[in-house]
């Protein structure tokens, strides 16, 4: 899942291969997102400034990544970062994905690399972060001709200088909010990209509940492992002696295994909505398909998850509530 680097707002999902360019509905900076497989990867350290008398030359690292996206394309980007060690770890026949920031159809900066093999990212810039440079340079340089004219002016050196900061912060804000590379939208445009948009915010909102489910299954697995083997451990010595804390430890077994079975039936639950998000984002792809959808496939199936989802938690909170099982998986 792509999420807008800017807002974190889910704009799109990352091509295996290929190019997906893509607005984000909530903040309007475009995205050019490329796919692929890694074919060559290296770097080399530059040196910028020579060293001096006290002081170690400034060096940073410029990088060249090619990627290939069909059997007949390869992608080439080069970049430097001022870091100039090589942190950025990439081999031949991993999957990339390379996101950069788009003015119109040009691209504005490389801003992070995704190793998908490995799940690392590399962060390289943030969206705006040329135009904010550029307003920087622009709100000094207003700046300096504001003071310069104030003290050709034989104005007070202090008014000058409060002049030509006001000037300068001012102008610095404004360009900043000029130069930044957004896309405006049309209102149905807009709508409609919401709309699909949407669908990935809920898509990656139901990834992450179902990990954490799937990850509870793994953890209430392992204390039903535990349990038994001290079920076992109590029998051996005697079920005379352990009669009533045998009986505790059934008893937790008996909720663990109705909590497993309800975990179960979620990850199911979240498995078909996914299926559903899936089918109602591609059917959003066209203006005509939104026109007729009326959402209440994906309507009723939410309401289905949310009853399900709201059992899980009930149980959830019994089960922790229990003080017996709380003891005997601590002992």
């Amino acid at each position: 899942m792509f999420a807008c680097p800017n807002c974190t707002h889910a704009v799109g999902e990352y091509p295996e291969h290929g190019r997906l360019a893509v607005v984000c509905s909530r903040c309007g900076f475009k995205y050019e997102v490329v796919g692929g497989e890694v074919v060559g990867f290296s770097s080399r350290l530059v040196t910028d400034a020579p060293a001096r008398t006290n002081q170690a030359p400034i060096t940073s690292r410029e990088f060249e990544l090619r990627v290939r996206l069909d059997a007949r394309t390869i992608e080439r980007f080069a970049f430097a970062t001022s870091r100039d060690d090589e942190w950025i770890t990439l081999r031949p026949g991993d999957r990339a994905a390379i996101v950069c920031s788009l003015r119109g159809e040009a691209r504005e900066e490389l801003l992070f690399i995704v190793n998908r093999t490995v799940g690392e990212r590399f962060v390289i810039a943030k969206p705006g972060q040329r135009a904010r440079g550029r307003a920087l340079v622009g709100g000094g340089v207003a700046g300096l001709a504001v003071g310069g004219v104030a003290l050709a002016a034989a104005m007070p050196i202090w008014f000058a200088a409060g002049a030509a900061v006001l000037v300068g912060v001012g102008a610095r804000k404004v360009l900043a909010h000029l130069l930044r590379p957004v896309h405006a939208l049309a209102t149905g445009e807009r709508q409609a990209l919401e709309v699909r948009q949407g669908l990935l915010d809920e898509k990656r909102r139901m990834l992450d509940r179902r990990a954490d489910v799937v990850a509870a299954i793994d953890r209430r697995g392992e204390s039903q492992q535990r349990l038994l083997a001290l079920r076992t451990r109590m029998a051996a010595v005697g079920g005379e002696v352990y009669a009533a804390r045998i009986a505790a430890v059934d008893g937790a077994l008996r909720m663990l295994g109705d909590q497993r079975a309800v975990d179960e039936r979620l990850v199911r639950a979240y498995d078909r909505s996914l299926d559903i998000i899936g089918i109602e984002y591609d059917a959003t792809a066209t203006v005509d398909a939104l026109a007729l959808d009326d959402g209440s496939v994906l309507a009723e199936r939410m309401a289905e998850l949310r009853e399900v989802e709201a059992h899980h938690a009930q149980l959830t909170r019994e089960l922790e509530a229990n003080a017996e099982v709380e003891k005997l998986l601590r002992g």
